[in-house]
């Protein structure tokens, strides 16, 4: 009897201790899984989950999920393949667009010479020019978002191409009675950049600030530099961005609701194109704002 109690005992036991072993293995492999899966989706490796077991379990979980990665990777290239060729067909509409609007605008600008002071001919001659810009900055979008704009990136002294954009707004922040802060070192700040590019950006937003910011009569520049990158900064004192829109001003065509009174018109394309270029120097944009008291673009580019 007391043998027979010992077996049973020894056999409870080692039942006991390969299950417990196989339970540790078990949790194991899910948490390698839910790791994986983590970093998979983190880094956007394209990669599966390859893991060695007899489990059928963990095996058909594994599986599933393969499957799932899969698919989310096969529409992920369809998205990015889709939008490329949308970017591309807007960029050669654009180009069409802008042969037969160069040629009208050519002609209004023979009958502006003959008819001076015609009212009409001065409208249609500033409508030609407003549509023209509006197709050159969708031009630009599209070359951009579709990977066809190369841009030349090289050490530039940022010191120099903020005062350039600056001393361009004088005349307009006089005339509108702006106080102006600049906040620009005396000694030559330098990012890795594309000095035509950055110029397009900081022409933007400065008058995306002149135009949405005109009530609080305040501009200011601000270029700060840290180990790895170089901040500009922004601000003024206007109407800022409520919270519920800062997530879509720099979505292409994205206006704020009042931007279609006279005062804020825009094509709301300027900021897009500004987040465009700045991603494609490696770098990014932020945005802080409290409306009615101030609001804060950064402007973040890599040193090296």
């Amino acid at each position: 009897m007391t043998i027979f109690l010992g077996s049973l005992i020894f056999v409870f036991a080692a039942a006991y201790i390969l299950e417990h072993r196989k339970y540790r293995l078990q949790s194991r492999q899910i948490e390698y899984i839910s790791h994986k899966i983590d970093s998979i989706v983190k880094d956007e490796t394209g990669e599966s989950i390859l893991i060695s077991t007899e489990d059928k379990a963990i095996r058909s979980i594994a599986s599933s999920i393969n499957g799932l990665l899969d698919y989310s990777n096969h529409s992920k290239r369809a998205y990015v393949n889709s939008r490329i060729s949308m970017m591309r067909m807007m960029s050669n509409i654009s180009h069409d667009l802008k042969t037969p609007l160069t040629t009208l605008k050519g002609y209004a600008e023979m009958l502006r010479l003959r008819l001076k002071d015609d009212r009409m001919v001065i409208k249609v001659d500033s409508r030609i020019d407003e549509i023209l810009q509006l197709i050159n900055k969708f031009f630009d979008l599209a070359k951009l978002e579709s990977g066809d704009k190369a841009l030349n990136i090289a050490n530039v002294n940022v010191c120099e191409i903020c005062r350039e954009n600056m001393f361009e707004f004088y005349d307009i922040l006089s005339e509108r009675k702006f106080q102006v802060n600049i906040d620009i070192p005396e000694k030559p700040v330098y990012a890795r950049a594309d000095g035509e590019a950055l110029n397009r950006v900081l022409k933007n937003i400065i008058d995306n600030a002149v135009r949405y910011g005109s009530a609080g009569k305040y501009i200011g520049i601000k270029v700060g530099s840290c180990e790895d990158t170089v901040c500009i900064e922004i601000e003024d004192h206007g109407r800022g961005i409520p919270k519920s829109d800062r997530g879509n001003v720099f979505e292409r065509m994205y206006t704020l609701e009042d931007s279609r009174s006279r005062d804020y018109q825009g094509s709301g394309l300027g900021l897009a194109i500004s987040r465009e270029l700045v991603e494609h120097m490696n770098g990014r944009i932020e945005l802080d704002s409290i409306p009615n008291k101030r609001t804060l673009f950064d402007i973040i580019l890599p040193k090296k």
